[in-house]
């Protein structure tokens, strides 16, 4: 009898111990925490870890799969704040890592996120068998390097960039899906992407008239319907099908079947060709219809877009300031109808130049090279209210101890959204003009 009181007495100890090892108290598992968007929280294992939350109203105690964001500014509010709809609708919980932006290393990023995440999994209603990742621009690239690191992921959305690793992402069985404007320096190499590894893995690219940016709600909601369809065994969403054909069609309204085509695939990848056959018949349809005139155009436009690209890249490698303007000019003639193939590339290359600028500046600021005004010009020519040009322009001047000019940029700057004192601080070209300088 003793034996056996033993034994309960044992198991009791495990299961306590058990319990107490993954669960702190499920903060957001209280009504009053969810329908509203958790801000920039200081985890408990890091306090210099943030993170932002939104755990959809009603949730309870139901675990529900979770949708983690990367961006890579390390701010994910505003995305969180766009998709709540999305997540309410779908019952998705959204979670975005903030100890995560560009310049930061893959191994520093990755060796506070595993905490992360396990101490999410015990704050937070959300089941860690149920994960799905999206990331934009540099934190797409981010989200693709955490597949197959963590166990539970379920699906990866790419969006305004490629996997950091396309070898590996061939290799791979998790699903992805990728979203880029159809104005976003991205697109070609999402597309090319998609076309040199279809015969070893399919890449759904959803194409919306738009820039450089996370996708509008009613695009991403396609990402949604396909962790509706994963995590929830939904087999028909008929309203989203809808949604997405009303989509296309707006598309061939405007002559633009591209859009229409990618849109439909994307969609289709999204429900599953079984539960969108009137998707699937739509983009069958419009392929089969396209005119050859559109077609020729299409490919004319995406074959020289490399070539546009590499020209730029010589412009700004010989800081050639005369010879960028004239290149740019080039592009705008004859391009007024916003809706165009042409109309697109243009600024398609128009922001290839702004991250070719913002490159050429910042090795030229580090070097101390003599080509760095006229790098710096060159930025100003393409983006004249970016914040990082008019901080690197403030601080060109500080060392040259104008601080009169320093001052005029730096001012810019902050108004342009420049707002790191702590690397204001540390620049020391700033050191001779900091008595004269108000930040």
């Amino acid at each position: 009898m003793q034996k056996r009181t033993s034994l309960v007495f044992a198991m009791i100890t495990i299961v306590i111990s058990q319990y107490s090892c993954s669960g702190q108290k499920c903060s957001y598992c209280d009504e009053k925490m969810q329908g509203i968007v958790q801000k920039h929280i200081h985890a408990e294992f890091d306090t210099t870890v943030h993170y932002s939350l939104f755990i959809p109203s009603g949730t309870d105690e139901e675990k529900l799969p979770v949708l983690i964001l990367f961006d890579p500014h390390g701010n994910t509010v505003p995305a969180i704040e766009n998709y709540t709809s999305l997540a309410e609708k779908y019952g998705v919980a959204l979670a975005g890592f903030e100890a995560s932006e560009n310049g930061m290393s893959f191994d520093k990023i990755k060796s506070k996120f595993i905490p992360w995440f396990d101490e999410l999994a015990g704050l937070a209603p959300i089941d860690t068998s149920s994960v799905f990742l999206a990331g934009f621009s540099g934190g797409a690239r981010v989200a693709s390097m955490f597949d197959g690191l963590i166990p539970g992921i379920q699906g990866i959305a790419i969006c305004g960039a490629g996997p950091a690793n396309p070898q590996l992402w061939v290799k791979s069985k998790t699903d992805y899906m990728a979203f880029s404007g159809s104005r976003d320096f991205s697109l070609l190499e999402l597309l090319s992407l998609q076309s040199q590894a279809s015969s070893l893995k399919y890449l759904s690219v959803t194409v919306f008239p738009g820039n450089h940016e996370w996708p509008p709600v009613g695009v991403f909601a396609d990402f949604f319907a396909f962790i509706n369809r994963i995590a929830n065994g939904v087999e028909e969403n008929k309203d989203a099908e809808d949604e997405i054909l009303a989509r296309c069609r707006e598309f061939l309204k405007v002559e633009r079947p591209d859009l229409a085509i990618n849109s439909a695939s994307g969609g289709v990848f999204a429900l599953q060709p079984g539960n969108a056959q009137q998707l699937s018949a739509f983009g069958d349809s419009v392929s089969s219809s396209i005119s050859t005139s559109f077609l020729n155009e299409y490919n004319l436009v995406m074959s020289a877009e490399a070539g546009l690209q590499e020209k730029a890249r010589a412009i700004f490698q010989n800081a050639d300031t005369t010879r960028l303007m004239f290149f740019l000019d080039s592009l705008k003639q004859n391009h007024t109808d916003s809706m165009s193939l042409r109309f697109d590339q243009l600024l398609r290359i128009e922001a290839y130049c702004g991250i070719v600028a913002y490159s050429y500046s910042s090795q030229a600021f580090k070097a101390k090279s003599p080509q760095l005004f006229s790098q710096l010009r060159m930025y100003q020519i393409v983006e004249p209210n970016n914040n990082e040009m008019l901080f690197l322009f403030a601080a060109y001047y500080a060392d040259l101890k104008d601080c009169v000019k320093a001052q005029e940029f730096l001012k810019l700057s902050r108004e342009n959204g420049f707002n790191d004192k702590a690397r204001y601080d540390k620049t020391r070209e700033f050191d001779d003009c900091r008595d004269k300088l108000q930040y």
